[in-house]
């Protein structure tokens, strides 16, 4: 009989089972929530990036006119 639990120590390790299993949940969630921040960040640069590009076509063709004298 020595080698099984009291109802206390079995309600300890239930208890720490589920800490556990609360804690694994909440890193999947910010390990998914900063996985989809990054998505959302690269996303956004790319349209910033897209938006300079054009902005920069635009001044660059607005000189050539100038330029030119058109």
């Amino acid at each position: 009989m020595e080698n099984q639990l009291s109802e206390a120590e079995a309600a300890s390790i239930r208890q720490q089972i589920k800490c556990c299993a609360v804690m694994a949940e909440r890193n999947l969630t910010d390990a998914l929530e900063a996985e989809l921040a990054g998505f959302t960040y690269a996303a956004q640069v790319r349209r910033d990036l897209a938006t300079l590009s054009s902005l920069f076509a635009l001044d660059l063709a607005e000189r050539n006119r100038e330029v030119l004298g058109a």
